[in-house]
């Protein structure tokens, strides 16, 4: 479909929501805009084949649900990848001058401030990027086992971004640096007590995530 026959049935979110909130999360977590070589106006979404397909579907439910419109799903099975997909000039143009999102290569990322100002969008936006960037695992010491959250990413002011934001929803937080001399990667890593205080307050849309924690609680 061209850009003109989509323009017929594009709408665009009259303002800020939880919905969009949380898809500017996920966007900053798995998702990318760019403008290709052929002036192709790009939106993408990348994800695992067996454990996020039906994340993918969610993506793509709240993507309809924002913009009346459906990404397009591109399988690899070699891979185990899924990718959804839109090419749309309108859509890129309101991602990146109205939301302020980076197109091309991710550099000096933030949360956008307007997101800040207001904890119930603050919430949305990183229930999204942990469902993308985020995990749960349990972690020993000595003899203890306990649960740990965490999202990855490699910019150092955006994991203090994310770290800050967590602390004003009363989430206390930590970054751990990881990686060698040819890469280098930032965890905020939320522990024991307080993994379970951001589950109950994030409340993860990833099944994913949402089943590894109920496995890491009930053992």
């Amino acid at each position: 479909m061209s850009n003109q026959n989509l323009k017929r049935f594009i709408k665009f979110p009259e303002g800020l929501s939880e919905e969009l909130a949380e898809l500017i999360g996920i966007h900053l977590g798995d998702g990318s805009l760019y403008r290709d070589n052929n002036y192709n106006y790009n939106i993408t979404y990348s994800g695992n084949l067996k454990k996020d397909k039906n994340y993918m579907n969610y993506i793509n439910l709240l993507f309809l649900n924002l913009f009346n419109i459906k990404l397009k799903p591109f399988i690899n099975e070699k891979k185990s990848s899924i990718e959804l997909r839109l090419r749309s000039k309108a859509i890129y143009i309101f991602f990146k001058d109205t939301l302020k999102l980076p197109s091309g290569k991710k550099k000096d990322l933030s949360i956008p401030n307007y997101i800040k100002k207001d904890k119930i969008y603050l919430t949305a936006f990183l229930r999204g990027l942990f469902d993308t960037d985020g995990c749960f695992i349990l972690q020993k010491s000595r003899k203890y086992y306990y649960i740990i959250a965490k999202i990855s990413t490699k910019h150092k002011n955006f994991a203090q971004d994310i770290s800050d934001s967590l602390m004003t929803l009363s989430i206390p937080s930590y970054i751990a640096t990881k990686g060698s001399k040819f890469y280098e990667g930032y965890d905020v890593i939320i522990r024991n007590k307080n993994a379970k205080l951001f589950f109950n307050i994030i409340k993860p849309k990833n099944q994913r995530n949402i089943s590894k924690y109920y496995k890491i609680v009930g053992s």
